[in-house]
């Protein structure tokens, strides 16, 4: 008896011992889970404050580009009211440069006017009548016909087709352009 007994004991411990066993590696495999998901959460966490850097960063770009375009329009308005069309004509080509890169197209218009307007004043209404076309056309699909920046692209191209033609009829001093631009951009809805 005193054998079974010893034998039932000692069953006794080694089912104790595989039990803490077993619990042991539960709690094990737990805290594997556990610190797999935390490395999971912190990989995440690093990814997206590199992209909420990036993003920030290119938004910060993007404004500035934003500013230097109308820095650059504003410049050339500036220099054709003073009498200098070339130079106001490479202004009003590095603006609608960074517009097109940056901005949407009905943000181009007041460029593409103001580069067109510029051509008008040289006496160049071939170069200008692309511009003011583009300048229009964009105005028309994204503003409609009736909009009041519409109708001022719409004229503008009228004029420049007028000296166009007045050009080609040997009447090139009856139409004379306006000597002014369509002003300084001030927001991305101006003319």
């Amino acid at each position: 008896l005193e054998g079974q007994l010893k034998q039932h004991q000692q069953g006794l411990t080694e089912a104790r011992v595989l039990e803490c066993v077993r619990r042991a590696e539960e709690r094990a495999a737990e805290a594997e889970a556990a610190v797999q998901a935390k490395q999971e959460e912190i990989e995440h966490a690093v990814k997206v404050a590199v992209v909420e850097t990036r993003a920030q960063a290119e938004a910060d770009r993007h404004a500035i580009e934003e500013e230097l375009a109308v820095l650059y329009c504003n410049y050339g308005t500036a220099l054709k009211k003073g009498g200098d069309t070339s130079k106001a004509m490479g202004m009003f080509s590095k603006s609608l440069q960074v517009h097109q890169r940056i901005s949407g197209d009905v943000e181009l218009v007041p460029v593409l006017i103001n580069l067109g307007a510029a051509f008008l004043a040289q006496g160049d209404p071939g170069s200008a009548e692309p511009l003011f076309l583009r300048g229009h056309t964009i105005r028309l699909e994204k503003l409609g016909e009736g909009h009041a920046q519409t109708e001022s692209a719409r004229k503008w191209l009228a004029k420049c087709q007028a000296m166009m033609q007045a050009k080609a009829e040997g009447k090139e001093g009856s139409i004379l352009p306006e000597s002014k631009s369509i002003g300084s951009i001030t927001s991305n809805t101006s003319t």
